[in-house]
């Protein structure tokens, strides 16, 4: 083979390489162009269409968020607002609190302790009776169970004693006589509780100014643990059990429950079948343990209920001070 066939031939090849690779060019500048024109157009696209769609959504979410965050504000304003108003309004009920127990304290202040027992029980009795005899002897005893017992014997008197429960007082409706503790002495003050409603109750003293009116609450707070409340026992001094020995107080039971409506009871002094049924009745609708033993609170009931017996009540219009 000849030089000149050599270089012929590599002519050729290097001719056939070259059209090779104009061919690829040619065929890769179109692709380019449509893929910058593809990506043009769906930029375009996006501007006017996909933007606007997004901003309305991201409006619709804003609008939702605003909407949602106004109805938190106002739950918690809502909120706020009624608890400044259980915070004023239990505010208001401290001070006036406070402002009564001020006035109690006061009124304790100007009691004279050396009498306040006696004229408590005084002013008790002559709530039932038009003459009351007391020996002024008792003046010296010195226990208080003892001095209201013996009181209250001495005009044909029983007496109950019993703790500060305020619903009681008002479940007796009875005049009672309260131990109060005075302020900065260890000595009680005794005042008479006069009338009692549904928040407030009516106290009484010896002296000028003698009666205040304060809320339920205060008296409790300030009550030294006992009451007294004499009472005019119409049924003997010891309590009535089912099966006992025939009585004159068991007639009289029979008579004041025949007044209340026990028409079916018969006279007589045993405590039967028919007298027994007819006190666990009564002791039910009265919320007292339904056992048909007829002790002080049974008979003070059965007396009030009855509207021939002529007991002083305290349940009725307070006394405004």
């Amino acid at each position: 083979i000849t030089g000149g066939i050599v270089r012929a031939a590599i002519r050729e090849l290097d001719s056939g390489r070259t059209a090779a690779r104009r061919k690829k060019k040619g065929f890769k500048l179109p692709l380019t162009v449509i893929a910058i024109v593809s990506v043009s157009i769906l930029m375009f696209w996006f501007y006017n269409h996909g933007t606007a769609g997004t901003q309305q959504l991201v409006k619709r979410f804003i609008g939702r968020d605003h909407s949602s965050i106004s109805r938190q504000d106002k739950i918690i304003e809502g909120s706020i607002a009624h608890v400044q108003e259980l915070t004023t309004t239990k505010s208001s009920q401290i001070i006036e609190q406070s402002s009564e127990i001020h006035l109690l304290s006061e009124f304790l202040d100007e009691m004279d302790v050396r009498s306040a027992r006696l004229f408590a029980m005084l002013a008790v009795l002559e709530l039932w009776i038009d003459e009351v005899f007391l020996d002024p002897s008792l003046h010296d005893e010195t226990m208080d169970d003892v001095f209201f017992r013996k009181a209250a014997e001495q005009n044909g008197f029983s007496v109950l004693r019993t703790g500060c429960d305020l619903r009681i007082l008002d479940s007796l409706n009875l005049p009672a006589i309260v131990a109060i503790q005075r302020p900065r002495s260890s000595l009680p003050g005794f005042l008479t509780l006069q009338a009692i409603n549904e928040h407030e109750v009516t106290l009484v003293r010896k002296g000028k100014n003698a009666v205040i009116t304060v809320p339920k609450n205060v008296l409790a707070a300030n009550c030294r643990s006992a009451v007294y409340i004499p009472w005019r026992n119409q049924m003997g001094d010891d309590d009535l059990v089912p099966g006992g020995p025939p009585e004159n107080s068991v007639m009289m039971l029979k008579q004041h429950l025949r007044e209340i409506g026990y028409t079916q009871v018969g006279l007589g002094p045993f405590y039967d079948d028919q007298t027994e049924w007819a006190v666990r009745d009564f002791q039910e609708k009265n919320d007292l343990p339904p056992d048909g033993i007829v002790g002080p609170l049974t008979k003070i009931l059965i007396l009030n209920e009855n509207p021939n017996s002529q007991i002083p009540h305290i349940r009725q219009q307070i006394v405004k001070r």
